[in-house]
C-alpha cells in the first residue's frame, strides 16, 4: 500500500508542477515494485501447478476381467480398510490392490441390494445388508463357506421384508429401515415400536427411507427420507408397571424438515 500511494502522490505531484520534472525516485520505486510483484507471480505459479495438476489427475483401477460392474450404489469399510462395494453384479471388495466379486454364497442375494454396513460383533467381523427380502448378516470374508442368515417377517418382527437401509449402532444394536417403518435389533432381541399410532406405515410409503446414520453412542437414529425430511428414533428405557426388567423400545421424537 505504501508504494501505491506514493504513485498517486507522483501523480499529483506533476500536475503541481506542470513542467517541471517530478522526484525520480518514486518511479524508481513504482518500477522496483511492477518487479517484484511479477517475479512473486511467477513462483507462485511454478509452485502450484504440480498440485493443480494434482488435482485435475485421476488412477485407474483395472477390476479383472470377473467384475464388470459399472455401477455403485453403496459402500463400508471393515477394520483390515478393505473397502465393499454393492453393485449390479454383486458385493465387491477392494483391499487397496485386489478386486474382488463375492458371488459365491448362495445365502447371500447378489441382486436387489440397497445398503451395506460393517460390523464387529461376538460372532467376529460381518456386513449387514438391506435386500429386498429381508436384512442379511453375512461373515466375512463372504465366500462359499462364510455363515448367512436373513431376518424375514417368518423368522423375526422386522416390519417388512422390503429392507431400504441398514445401520449399527454400539453394544450390537442394528437398525432397519424398511418401506414400513423401522426396525432396531439388540442382544438377540427385537425391540418394540412405540411410534406407530403417530407415524403409521403409510407415511414410510410416501416419504420413502433413503439413509440411516447413528449417533457415537448407537442409540439415536437419524434417517433421512425422500421428500419428508429427517427423522429421529432412539431407543429408550421405560420401567414397566409391575417393576419387572426394563422394556426396550422405539420412541419417535422428532422430525426435521
Amino acid at each position: 500500500m505504501k508504494n501505491i500511494i506514493l504513485l498517486r502522490f507522483s501523480n499529483n505531484f506533476k500536475k503541481i508542477m506542470g513542467n517541471n520534472k517530478p522526484d525520480l525516485n518514486i518511479f524508481k520505486i513504482r518500477v522496483h515494485y511492477k518487479i517484484r510483484i511479477f517475479i512473486i507471480a511467477f513462483f507462485m505459479a511454478g509452485l502450484f501447478s504440480p498440485a493443480i495438476v494434482a488435482q485435475n489427475a485421476a488412477t485407474v483401477l483395472s477390476f479383472g476381467e470377473e467384475i464388470t460392474a459399472k455401477c455403485f450404489f453403496s459402500s463400508t469399510i471393515d477394520e483390515d480398510n478393505t473397502a465393499w462395494f454393492l453393485t449390479e453384479s454383486g458385493i465387491v471388495s477392494f483391499d487397496g490392490a485386489k478386486w474382488i466379486l463375492h458371488n459365491k454364497n448362495r445365502k447371500v442375494a447378489t441382486t436387489g441390494l440397497k445398503g451395506v454396513v460393517y460390523d464387529f460383533s461376538s460372532y467376529g467381523p460381518e456386513l449387514w445388508l438391506a435386500t429386498p427380502q429381508g436384512a442379511t448378516v453375512a461373515s466375512l470374508p463372504v465366500d462359499a463357506r462364510s455363515g448367512a442368515t436373513t431376518y424375514y417377517s417368518d423368522n423375526s418382527k422386522i416390519v417388512s421384508e422390503n429392507v431400504l437401509a441398514v445401520a449399527v449402532g454400539k453394544k450390537e444394536l442394528r437398525w432397519f429401515g424398511t418401506d414400513k417403518g423401522i426396525s432396531a435389533f439388540r442382544s438377540k432381541k427385537w425391540l418394540t415400536n412405540s411410534y406407530v399410532r403417530k407415524y403409521p406405515e403409510g407415511m414410510f410409503q410416501d416419504y420413502p427411507i433413503t439413509s440411516m446414520a447413528t449417533s457415537i453412542d448407537g442409540d439415536s437414529l437419524y434417517v433421512g427420507t425422500l421428500g419428508g425430511g429427517v427423522l429421529r428414533v432412539y431407543r429408550n428405557d421405560v420401567d414397566a408397571v409391575s417393576g419387572a426388567s426394563a422394556r426396550k423400545k422405539l420412541e419417535e421424537v422428532v422430525i426435521y424438515k
